[in-house]
C-alpha cells in the first residue's frame, strides 16, 4: 500500500502543477527574445504583436506575420514603435 499511495501523490502533485501552469500561463506570450531581426518590416505584413514576459532576459517585441511567423525585434527601435502604434491605431478601430 505504502507503494501506490506514494505513486498516486507523486501523480496527483504533476495533474495539479500541469493545471496551475496551463491556467495561469493562458493569457501571457510563451516566448522570450534571445535575438532581434534588426532590419525594418513594412507594417503591412504585420497583423499583431505582443511583448515578451517579464522575467525574460531581454525585452521584447514579437511581431505576428501574415504568413503566421513570429519575430522578435528591440523595442528600442524607432521603426519597431511606429510600427505599434500603426498596429494599435487600427487594431483599436476595427
Amino acid at each position: 500500500w505504502r507503494g501506490s499511495t506514494a505513486r498516486c501523490a507523486v501523480l496527483m502533485d504533476v495533474l495539479i502543477q500541469s493545471t496551475f501552469n496551463f491556467c495561469t500561463g493562458a493569457n501571457e506570450p510563451a516566448e522570450c527574445c534571445f535575438d532581434y531581426f534588426e532590419r525594418d518590416i513594412n507594417k503591412k505584413f504585420i497583423t499583431s504583436y505582443s511583448q515578451t514576459r517579464p522575467d525574460c532576459p531581454k525585452k521584447g517585441i514579437i511581431f505576428y506575420t501574415r504568413r503566421s511567423k513570429e519575430i522578435c525585434v528591440s523595442p528600442e527601435q524607432e521603426w519597431v514603435q511606429k510600427v505599434i502604434k500603426y498596429l494599435d491605431k487600427h487594431i483599436s478601430a476595427t
